[in-house]
């Protein structure tokens, strides 16, 4: 039996074609969500390049960067990742804003619209530690020697007393700061110019001659076998003689002289009783004097143009002693001890015209370290047993400021008899040591 086919009316055949075409776009429908719900479930991530929005901003993401859902941030500015603290063995990267930008975490996300933030996912790990520097020690001669050490005009040595063996004169010696076996410097013991090039000695007859190191030539000066003190520039010399004759210090008279650098042109400059010149000013044209007063037992402190000869007074005490210049002459330390009164006693600065006087939170032996910066090894009873390290201060003489440049936890040293010396730049100091009575040089920080 045969199966009669029968063709559809022409509008029915139209219909089923519509409802295959709509049954395809429902299919096509629930592929494209399912896979927008996959994209959004927890722990999916965003692909690279995707735009994100809403209703506010739209911020591009480059290809670099893998953004997860919640947490996000706000930002203004580009961002570098450091290390943030927690108690996880694994160390978290977080990000840490420049100083313009602004850091928010949220449970959602939202972008700033303007400027467009662009963020890469290559972190920089940033680490930064303080440290206190400490000073470094270094020895310099062996065999016990040395007394009394000083630097080279130019720093690169330290030159001392010393007589090397028993066959040997006693002479000035040198050593560099490099290391190898100290040098004779000269063999004439005396007073050196500031440049090392000619020194002042006396002889056994009376007489002061001023020779130079590097040949024979030398000539007399008329101090009388009195020691000199040459000025700044090597272009003169001043000395004392003692004019009135006093079983007493105090009250006994002093002639200050001065004169050219060959011993002319000497000059009576100026009679103070018990005192004397403490040393020239930069400029070399001027003293600084100190001088005892009878009439109220007190010394002063004086400043001599030598040019006018006028004088301005800086300070005066009772047992005021060891004044000290500052390399610019801008300032001068001294020391008032055993006054009878504990508000005088201790140490004390002022300045060159008389102002500012003040006296420092510190008392001890002190050398000049730079202009304004006295440096300072204080007296402390603890220091003086065997065991115990001394230690050197710093003091911003403007401020009264007090600091430490070594710690005797982390650098243990001892000063025999107070022989130190600072270097002329003021970043080292050498000394003699109480342990082994060799030469040792500490490098500040």
């Amino acid at each position: 039996m045969g199966v009669t086919l029968k063709r559809l009316p022409g509008s029915m055949a139209v219909g089923m074609a519509v409802l295959r075409i709509i049954g395809t776009l429902l299919g096509l429908v629930l592929v494209v969500a399912c896979r927008v719900s996959l994209d959004h479930m927890p722990g999916r991530t965003m692909r690279v390049g995707a735009i994100i929005e809403d209703a506010t901003a739209t911020s591009q993401v480059t290809p670099s960067l893998t953004v997860t859902p919640s947490p996000t941030v706000t930002s203004h500015a580009t961002y570098t990742r450091t290390p943030r603290n927690t108690s996880s063995p694994t160390h978290e990267p977080s990000m840490t804003p420049t100083p313009t930008a602004t850091v928010t975490t949220t449970p959602t996300v939202t972008m700033t619209a303007t400027p467009t933030v662009t963020m890469t996912a290559t972190a920089t790990m940033t680490a930064t530690a303080t440290a206190t520097a400490i000073p470094i020690r270094m020895q310099l001669t062996t065999g016990e020697c040395c007394v009394r050490p000083f630097w080279s005009p130019d720093g690169r040595e330290v030159w001392f007393l010393d007589r090397p063996a028993v066959d040997a004169v006693a002479a000035i010696w040198g050593v560099d700061l490099t290391g190898g076996e100290p040098g004779l410097v000269t063999d004439l013991l005396g007073i050196l110019s500031p440049d090392a090039r000619l020194v002042a000695y006396p002889s056994s007859d009376g007489i002061t001659y001023i020779q130079s190191i590097d040949d024979e030539e030398r000539w007399v000066v008329p101090s009388g076998g009195r020691p000199i003190n040459f000025s700044p520039d090597g272009k003169r010399i001043g000395w004392q003689l003692v004019s009135s004759k006093n079983s007493s210090y105090y009250k006994r008279g002093f002639e200050l002289w001065r004169a050219d650098i060959d011993g002319s042109n000497a000059q009576n400059v100026i009679t103070v009783t018990g005192g004397g010149i403490v040393g020239w000013f930069p400029d070399s044209s001027r003293w600084l004097v100190q001088s005892s007063d009878v009439s109220d037992q007190s010394y002063t402190l004086t400043v001599l143009d030598l040019g006018s000869q006028e004088s301005l007074e800086i300070a005066r005490a009772p047992r005021l002693w060891a004044p000290s210049l500052s390399p610019g002459g801008n300032w001068v330390a001294f020391q008032v001890t055993a006054s009878g009164d504990a508000e005088r006693d201790g140490l004390w600065v002022v300045r060159s015209d008389g102002s500012a006087m003040r006296k420092l939170e510190v008392y001890g032996s002190y050398q000049w370290r730079s202009e304004g910066r006295l440096a300072g090894v204080p007296l402390e009873s603890s220091a003086q047993s065997d065991n115990q390290s001394h230690r050197l201060l710093e003091v911003d003489v403007g401020t009264g400021v007090v600091s430490q440049l070594t710690d005797p936890t982390q650098l243990s040293f001892r000063i025999a008899n107070n022989d130190w010396a600072m270097a002329p730049e003021g970043d080292q100091f050498v000394y003699v040591s109480a342990e082994d009575r060799n030469l040792w040089v500490i490098q500040l920080p």
